[in-house]
């Protein structure tokens, strides 16, 4: 059985209102694909002869969460090299996976449920779109059959219902937190993944359709409302308390 796990880059510390790549101090893995690593670990043990992968898309820098996972127990890491923004459009992204994956025939795909920074979520349906492969998002509770031909997943949708799926593989999940605790790199493989650097394809312009979105601007939220501090007795600001809720609109008046 072979499982590629698609990884992002986040910043440490998200910047409000920082734009540039190179406006960030430190970077991480995105939490929510490192769950998605530990459970693609956790398959494996539970199942002999399966194979693990990595992949992320972007600049050099990527390398570093791609040494995490590989530290952590991944088998193999992928680096599609590219020049990518923060703000890479998704069906872009999506294309590039797509691409790779498209051509090694991997049985099950695994990705967070969104990235940390942008908080979209797009990544993973398009790329499952892009395979024509079943998709399930948000999964709280993977288990695969022992034929590797199916898995059983659950999901909460809103108002906390839970709705449970057998899937047919090939397919793509996007996972929630909590679904697992990600372990710790051991320093074992940290060193074996210095050792070894990770597969390493160029990406070229026309790999992937051309953007379709762009970032226009970041700005700071500005504070809209102010706090009033009523003065005065009890009764006072009882009565002014009314008068203002009726200046709202928040109280009508009742016609005795």
């Amino acid at each position: 059985m072979k499982i590629l796990v698609c990884i992002k880059q986040v910043p440490e510390i998200d910047p409000i209102g920082a734009v540039e790549p190179e406006d960030v101090g430190t970077f991480r893995m995105n939490h929510f694909d490192e769950c998605a690593v530990e459970e693609a670990l956790l398959i494996r043990e539970a199942n002999d002869g399966t194979k693990v992968a990595v992949i992320t898309v972007g600049p050099d820098r990527t390398v570093d969460v791609l040494k995490r996972a590989v530290g952590m127990g991944a088998d193999h890491a992928i680096h599609l090299s590219c020049d990518a923004k923060e703000d890479q459009d998704p069906l872009h992204t999506a294309s590039l996976i797509a691409r790779y994956a498209g051509k090694n025939e991997y049985d099950l795909i695994l990705a967070g449920v969104m990235s940390e920074d942008l908080m979209r979520g797009q990544v993973g349906p398009m790329t499952a779109a892009l395979l024509h492969r079943p998709l399930v998002t948000g999964v709280i509770c993977l288990t695969v059959s022992s034929d590797h031909r199916s898995a059983v997943v659950e999901r909460e949708t809103e108002g906390g219902v839970r709705e449970i799926l057998k899937v047919r593989l090939p397919a793509l999940f996007t996972l929630q937190t909590g679904i697992n605790q990600p372990r710790y790199p051991a320093l074992s493989s940290l060193l074996r993944a210095n050792r070894t650097p990770p597969e390493t394809i160029p990406v070229k312009d026309s790999d992937a359709p051309s953007a379709r979105q762009f970032t226009v601007g970041t700005t700071v939220p500005q504070k809209q409302r102010q706090g009033r501090v009523l003065e005065g007795t009890a009764e006072q600001k009882a009565g002014e308390l009314v008068t203002v809720l009726r200046e709202k609109g928040l109280l009508r008046q009742v016609a005795g």
